[in-house]
């Protein structure tokens, strides 16, 4: 587990500059643990790397998560009055 630090954040939507906090505070320990939006993600960080270079580790998982994640696209849809198809194939060019 980490610590209560960790769980408020996790509960808010987190600015870059909060993040990069986060990591920067954490960048000592061999595994990283940042909340973001109710989502945790996991960076190995064995060579105990800096925030900066933490930060593209954290890009890569978050970019993972948006292409694997769906259900986004028949709100988005709806929301612009686009059809559903359009809008995943937007998405897959994008992600």
């Amino acid at each position: 587990m980490f610590d209560r630090s960790a769980e408020k954040l996790i509960a808010k939507k987190k600015t870059y500059s909060e993040a990069i906090r986060e990591l920067d505070n954490q960048k000592n320990k061999k595994t990283v643990k940042l909340g973001i939006d109710g989502k945790t993600y996991i960076i190995k960080n064995p060579y105990h790397m800096d925030a900066t270079e933490l930060q593209f580790k954290l890009a890569d998982k978050l970019y993972d998560f948006m292409r694997e994640k769906d259900t986004d696209i028949s709100d988005i849809a709806a929301n612009l009055g686009f059809k559903a198809d359009n809008i995943k194939k937007c998405k897959d060019h994008i992600f």
